[in-house]
This record gives structure tokens, sequence and C-alpha cells, in this order.
């Protein structure tokens, strides 16, 4: 599990601002101060559909601006969570998790999934940046 902490005010949206266009965009964490230490954090799986796989993105309902301090990676849904979520078993799964955390320690998850055939696969984005296949 990675951490990435942010401890400020933010926007929370699902804009892309990445040079990388042909995303869907999970969810898009921008900080309000443009001085706070914490910028911008974007997650995004390619949007382009092959033969025989499913793919997308899920999140809770987060506030549009909120107070966040830390944002967790490699999570794991529980089945009540993906329920919520609406997703399948296969999708949660398949899924590649991140959990964000306010100031009130409350917990919103978010990410994006991609069930295959095992042959299919898409790019995952972080802040533009390939940071992995599912």
């Amino acid at each position: 599990m990675t951490m990435i902490k942010v401890n400020t005010l933010c926007k929370i949206d699902e804009e892309n601002p990445t040079p990388v266009k042909r995303q869907e965009i999970a969810l898009n964490v921008t900080a309000v101060d443009p001085k706070a230490d914490f910028q911008n954090f974007v997650l995004g799986i390619d949007d382009y559909q092959d033969c025989c796989d499913d793919f997308g993105s899920f999140s809770d309902d987060i506030p549009e601006q909120l107070f966040v301090k830390a944002i967790y990676s490699d999570e794991e849904l529980t089945k009540e969570q993906a329920e919520r979520l609406s997703l399948s078993d296969e999708e949660a799964d398949a899924a590649m998790t991140f959990k964000l955390v306010d100031s009130d320690d409350k917990e919103y998850y978010f990410g994006v999934y991609n069930d295959h055939n095992g042959y299919y696969s898409h790019v995952v984005y972080e802040n533009g940046k390939e940071i992995d296949y599912l």
C-alpha cells in the first residue's frame, strides 16, 4: 500500500487535466490552494473498447470540495463495498482500488477495473503517467 499525503482542501471531479486524452477518469483531486505541497492526483484508464473486455471506473459519492488527508493505493474491496459501488464480482476482482480519507477519517473508495478473458489489457494512468495494466 502506498500513501499520498494530501492534507489540504481539494476540489474533486472527473475532469481530465493530463496530456493523455484517451482515458476515462475515475477521480481528479486538485488542491484549492495553488501553494499547497500537494497539487493534484488523477486516476484514469484507457477508454478504448477491445472485443471481449468490460472496463470502466467507479467511485463513491464524494463531495465536490473536501479536506483530504490522504490517498491510499492497493486497497481491497469487501463484498459490501463492491455492491455499494454497483460492481459485479468479476469487476471487483479485476479492480485497482484506491481510498481517499477526509479530515473526519471518513473513507471514500474509487478505482478502475478491466474484466477480460486474459488477452486484452488497458493502461492505468496516475497523473498522466502509465502505472500499470489491467
